[in-house]
């Protein structure tokens, strides 16, 4: 495989840390050697003999992660949403679609977090032969969920902590990445009424230690607290949404002791980013428009001191996945974050969350080769997330200017 060295800007490397002004990523066999100061890593053996790759101007990022998005759905009224959501047939090309059009956005990441008939297993399975282009995918299959539960029409249902056990049974056997369980209703099936819980601790716990025995870790989708306290005790390690709805409608419940429990037990919160962005009054609809009312999600999360475990996701549909990293530019933009701060929850504490390891998430010495050269400093141009020039994935060029560059037959 081709060594590569870029040599940029900027570099953002996902880790958190401060940009490196003047910049340079030296790139072998696929993955990172060394990245930081372009006259120390350019002097480096190999550096000189690599493929060079004149990036001023530019800035440099880790392929960008979304760990929530449902590839092979659309949402209710998007184009041809008819057929994509009642053909089963249809799921597959659709996902295949998804996947590519977020590579060349420069997400090489996806972690699918539901999916009818779990038709993703099946098209990682396929990615992952390199025959077809397309961002790496994470998936959970089908999800479980309860009779009259909320996404029903995503997965399986299952009602007692044996049903629960016999579902991953079968479901492990499917070689999934996560589970992913429905704790409480959500807003698409108002019926499942989102302000309580779906299942109990022991439960929940008995799925997790099921899902332990396979070595896979649980997500639990949470809007309500009774949800999230429950998934919380039980041992989940993500909580998706974590909206901390009280059990009565018109209030939020942001109980300090559930949120200490979270960040002691190291569990995660993936911040699905279009929901977080707006108001809570506006969003959760029946929300007493208090003073005291956090003003949305971000402000609720750091009000409990969860911020430090929120990764930020999309929770997008089909082929809207492209649209992450402009939602991640938004909300930099209205929080007030670093560049830093919003590529780390996109790279290297996503990774940690989806326990990806230190392969993927960052560019540092040993990571896996997915690199963006976006066009513009990122520092001062939080859009320049939607402007990538190209994408590596795994060390070879994968889009260029958006659009693919397919692999080699």
């Amino acid at each position: 495989m081709t060594a590569h060295l870029f040599r940029a800007g900027r570099l953002v490397d996902g880790t958190g840390s401060r940009p490196v002004l003047d910049a340079a990523v030296l790139v072998e066999s696929g993955r990172v050697v060394a990245a930081g100061r372009a006259s120390e890593v350019s002097v480096l053996p190999g550096a000189r003999d690599a493929q060079q790759w004149d990036c001023r101007g530019q800035t440099l990022i880790p392929g960008l992660i979304d760990g929530h998005v449902h590839v092979t759905q659309t949402r209710a009224g998007d184009p041809g949403w008819d057929v994509a959501s009642q053909v089963p047939s249809q799921h597959a090309a659709l996902g295949l679609a998804s996947v590519q059009v977020a590579l060349a956005a420069g997400v090489t990441t996806l972690r699918d977090a539901g999916a009818a008939g779990g038709v993703t297993l099946e098209l990682r399975r396929l990615l992952d032969t390199g025959l077809v282009a397309g961002a790496r995918l994470l998936a959970c299959g089908p999800l479980l969920t309860t009779t009259g539960g909320h996404a029903d029409y995503l997965g399986v249902t299952a009602d007692t902590a044996h049903e629960l056990r016999l579902a991953i049974r079968r479901l492990a056997h499917r070689r999934p990445d996560a589970v992913k369980i429905v704790a409480t209703g959500g807003s698409s099936d108002p019926h499942s009424n989102r302000h309580r819980a779906q299942y109990t601790v022991d439960e929940l716990a008995a799925a997790v230690a099921e899902a332990e025995r396979f070595g896979l870790h649980v997500v639990a989708h949470c809007n309500a607290t009774e949800g999230i306290r429950n998934a919380v005790a039980a041992g989940v390690r993500i909580i998706a949404h974590a909206n901390f709805l009280a059990a009565e409608s018109g209030h939020i419940d942001a109980d300090p002791d559930v949120a200490a429990d979270l960040v002691a037990r190291g569990a995660y919160v993936d911040l699905n980013l279009p929901a977080a962005m707006v108001p809570l009054a506006d969003y959760d609809g029946d929300l007493d428009d208090r003073p005291d009312l956090p003003v949305d999600r971000w402000e609720l999360l750091t009000r409990l001191g969860l911020a430090r475990r929120a990764f930020f996701t999309s929770d997008e549909h089909g082929p809207r996945v492209r649209e992450f990293p402009g939602l991640l530019a938004a909300a930099a933009k209205l929080w007030s974050l670093p560049a830093e701060d919003v590529v780390w929850r996109a790279g290297g504490l996503a990774a940690s969350a989806l326990e990806l390891g230190p392969d993927y998430g960052t560019l540092t010495p040993g990571s896996v080769a997915d690199l963006v050269v976006l066009d513009g400093d990122l520092v001062t141009d939080l859009s320049s997330l939607e402007r990538p020039h190209l994408v590596f994935q795994g060390g070879r060029l994968a889009a260029d200017r958006g659009r693919l560059v397919l692999p080699a037959p």
